[in-house]
């Protein structure tokens, strides 16, 4: 495997695939960027980016999206389970989990931009907003 960062910076309207297994790729500054991979060691940043679409192959260990909107990561099966995902001040986060069965549909889920936290027993506990239709 290559022992390297692929980074990506200020790039617009751009298709980026990355082949084999990397250490990590940075996206920074990008809009309207879709990024293809196969396996990553370590992790996949996004940074004060827009419209970022970016699908797995492979294996992600973790995510990172910072200051971000609109970003749709596509996880692979291998992925499914093991991936983490860490988001700060970024809104219109979501992650596609393959289908369930061959044939079936994708899963979409949105991850919560809304939190609540309340003082119990001198300590803060945060949970997710759920809001009820």
């Amino acid at each position: 495997y290559q022992r390297r960062v692929h980074g990506i910076y200020k790039c617009e309207h751009t298709l980026v695939q990355v082949q084999g297994k990397v250490n990590a790729i940075q996206l920074v500054d990008c809009k309207k960027v879709d990024v293809q991979f196969t396996d990553l060691i370590a992790s996949l940043e996004i940074t004060n980016s827009h419209n970022i679409q970016a699908e797995v192959s492979g294996s992600l260990p973790s995510c990172f999206v910072d200051k971000s909107h609109d970003v749709m990561l596509y996880v692979s099966k291998a992925a499914m389970d093991s991936t983490e995902l860490t988001t700060c001040s970024s809104t219109g986060v979501n992650i596609t989990l393959p289908p369930k069965t061959k044939g079936g549909d994708p899963v979409e889920l949105a991850v919560p931009e809304q939190f609540l936290t309340n003082v119990c027993n001198r300590k803060l506990v945060t949970q997710p907003t759920e809001h009820s239709g």
